[in-house]
């Protein structure tokens, strides 16, 4: 399951990079205070379809870069997305039929995971 999950992160990444890697030129303190920003529009929005990329974007150059986002900055933020998340998630488990529907959805996607690796070979 890590490896599904660190596949999905590096082939993101390199979605970005292909696209032009277009936040190098940056300077660290932007980026930081963009990436600050976009977390808590993240936070303030979750689960209503946020569109994530800019947020993903910057944390993808910082990442190449070697930095880690500055996650003491939003804190608050961040324990709200916990809540909200543990929340929805308690509401999945409370309806058999959406259950089922995301657990046939994680079943195809780690098979087709699967699948790639075979195919590989």
């Amino acid at each position: 399951m890590l490896a599904f999950f660190e596949n999905k992160r590096m082939d993101a990444t390199a979605d970005y990079l292909r696209r032009g890697r277009h936040l190098a030129e940056v300077d660290i303190d932007e980026l930081n205070a963009r990436w600050i920003a976009c977390f808590k529009d993240y936070a303030a929005n979750f689960g209503t379809g946020h569109n994530h990329r800019p947020r993903e974007d910057i944390e993808f150059e910082m990442q190449v870069r070697g930095l880690q986002p500055p996650f003491e900055s939003v804190a608050e933020e961040f324990a709200a997305v916990i809540a909200a998340s543990k929340a929805q998630a308690d509401r999945l488990l409370r309806d058999p039929v959406r259950l089922a529907q995301k657990e046939r959805e994680i079943t195809a996607d780690l098979e087709a995971f699967q699948r790639s690796f075979k195919d590989a070979n």
